[in-house]
């Protein structure tokens, strides 16, 4: 990759479609009359391949979590979310509460919400102002 590159894509295609995978290349650089340099490099091997995860947050879900967990200040750090987690989780543990019914529902939520505001705070400090969710409501996640 260099500033000179767009974008970069990598397609896993059948081995009997590669030639026409190359002509349909060829196609789009004829059409763009060379402005976008399409090329093909391969075949590579799967394992240096990455899944890009983009999931668009929705302020509902994140406001539940937060009262979910009891969590009342517009502004809070990566371990109050934990410590406000392992506060309820601590109660509500089904093994501490063996006799009360939806217990493992309850404790399953918590646990729910708990990831949910884990993964919705990216920096040590996130916010639950809605204007300020709406400027990081996009997720996006690099696997390997």
């Amino acid at each position: 990759m260099d500033d000179k590159m767009a974008a970069n894509f990598a397609f896993l295609i059948n081995k009997n479609n590669h030639k026409d995978f190359e002509r349909v290349i060829e196609e789009l650089n004829t059409q763009f009359n060379e402005k976008l340099n399409f090329r093909c490099v391969g075949p590579l091997p799967p394992y240096s391949f990455y899944t890009l995860e983009i999931k668009k947050l929705q302020y509902e879900e994140i406001d539940w979590a937060r009262k979910r967990l009891g969590l009342v200040n517009d502004f809070v750090t990566k371990s109050e979310i934990k410590k406000a987690h392992q506060a309820m989780a601590f109660v509500l543990h089904p093994d501490k509460n063996p006799n009360v019914p939806g217990i493992e529902r309850e404790f399953d939520e918590v646990t729910r919400a708990y990831k949910t505001l884990w993964e919705y705070c990216q920096e040590e400090r996130c916010s639950f102002n809605e204007e300020e969710f709406k400027k990081n409501s996009i997720l996006v996640r690099v696997r390997q």
